[in-house]
């Protein structure tokens, strides 16, 4: 006899740094998540708020698109780049093993100043 466990459960997420409307001297951006199984990653949304442009982890591009993160087994996550700057509009969701993901997104402004 086999058992299929069904994980319908969201994964629970947040991003800790930085707050809504913070001022930075460098891009960082990381949170936590949880998830009654395990969160497999996190994606991420860059978009310059001056250009309207979204980064994709490597370059800038004109249409939206997200890049993903690895969370750690106790659901910590960060990203970082040095060479951002600019005002940003962060978004984030987290994805559990299941295809799972978080809604809403959540939602941060920022500012980089190198």
């Amino acid at each position: 006899m086999t058992i299929v466990q069904i994980d319908g459960e969201s994964p629970l997420f947040w991003i800790a740094e930085p707050t809504d409307g913070h001022v930075l001297n460098h891009f960082v951006i990381g949170g936590a998540c949880s998830d009654n199984d395990q969160v497999k990653h996190v994606r991420i949304v860059i978009q310059d708020l001056d250009t309207q442009k979204y980064f994709d982890g490597n370059e800038w591009q004109t249409d939206w698109t997200y890049f993903t993160v690895e969370a750690n087994y106790d659901g910590l996550w960060i990203y970082s780049k040095h060479h951002l700057q600019g005002n940003f509009m962060l978004s984030s969701r987290a994805v559990d093993q299941a295809g799972n993901v978080e809604k809403p997104p959540a939602l941060v402004r920022c500012q980089v100043t190198n």
